[in-house]
């Protein structure tokens, strides 16, 4: 079974919103991607060899799915970081 690709809140905002980040063609594979169609299928319709999407996937607008899941789900941004929980850090604790 192929992975469908689902649009995030991200890709929500930026279809519903004024401010516009993306070009043309990748707002066109944000109105594409509604969870049911895979990459492959998304890549034939766009005629694209998956930059677009990888591109998408990358910046957080689309989600790779598995069933009713996210494979991966990118992390909040804060201000171009990505969130934290607070008193945590990535940095490795030696016990």
């Amino acid at each position: 079974m192929q992975m469908q690709l689902q649009r995030s809140e991200k890709a929500k905002s930026e279809i519903g919103g004024k401010g516009r980040q993306l070009g043309l063609k990748e707002r066109q594979a944000l109105f594409l991607a509604d969870g049911k169609r895979s990459m492959q299928d998304l890549n034939l319709l766009l005629q694209d060899d998956g930059t677009i999407l990888q591109k998408l996937i990358e910046s957080g607008y689309l989600l790779q799915m598995d069933g009713n899941r996210a494979i991966h789900e990118p992390e909040p941004a804060i201000d171009g970081k990505a969130a934290e929980a607070p008193g945590y850090s990535r940095a490795l604790v030696r016990l």
